[in-house]
């Protein structure tokens, strides 16, 4: 059974995760390579989506070692986190236990009215490097009707992978959130790639933005 509201001893777990492994980050090399040199996003950005790293797992984290942290930050704190695996054997992405997926960069919502919709944490965040508001949603499977109305009277563009389960988000919200606009990456790419290959001014021809 999973849930979308994690409760009080999940928040405070979450939040000693998000704190320590933030720091972890700031100490590990091979982390700060992934992040900076692979995918061209600043030390800043990181320090303010508050990136981690599992270099030392806590108690009951030893699968996620060799990961990268990603932490879901609302205004009641930290209430998901995602895991994306850099080093060590596993799956390249893992997540929390017992709770299910949900929007990423909420905090932008009260006051952006024009935004990109991007499929994951990563993809995110390469739009807010480049000054782009953006939030990021877990595929089209996993998209849930109640957030249809969170974008509601917003400009809206998609951007999707340039793969099927890119085209498929992007048919699946076209058909739910009126108005917005799809961009399809170029096949095999997406929008951390595009930007590391044809760079930040490509984007936002690509979104209008």
């Amino acid at each position: 059974m999973t849930s979308l509201v994690p409760s009080e001893d999940m928040k405070r777990l979450l939040a000693d995760r998000t704190q320590e492994y933030q720091s972890q980050f700031e100490d590990s090399q091979e982390a700060l390579t992934y992040w900076v040199e692979q995918r061209g996003l600043s030390k800043d950005l990181a320090s303010h989506l508050r990136i981690g790293y599992v270099e030392t797992p806590r108690p009951g984290d030893q699968r996620f070692q060799g990961c990268l942290t990603i932490p879901y930050i609302q205004p009641a704190g930290v209430t998901w986190m995602k895991f994306r695996r850099l080093t060590g054997n596993g799956p390249k992405y893992d997540a929390v236990s017992g709770l299910s997926g949900r929007i990423y960069n909420t905090p932008i919502l009260p006051t952006a009215r024009s935004l990109v919709i991007t499929e994951g944490e990563i993809d995110c965040a390469t739009f807010l490097e480049i000054g782009i508001p953006a939030v990021g949603v877990p595929g089209a499977n996993s998209w849930k009707k109640e957030w249809n109305r969170i974008f509601r009277n917003r400009k809206v563009i998609v951007f999707c992978d340039g793969d099927e389960a890119g085209a498929k988000l992007g048919s699946t919200l076209t058909n739910v959130i009126y108005g917005c606009r799809v961009v399809e990456a170029p096949p095999g790419e997406d929008a951390n790639s595009c930007y590391l290959k044809f760079g930040p001014e490509y984007l936002r021809e690509q979104v209008g933005m």
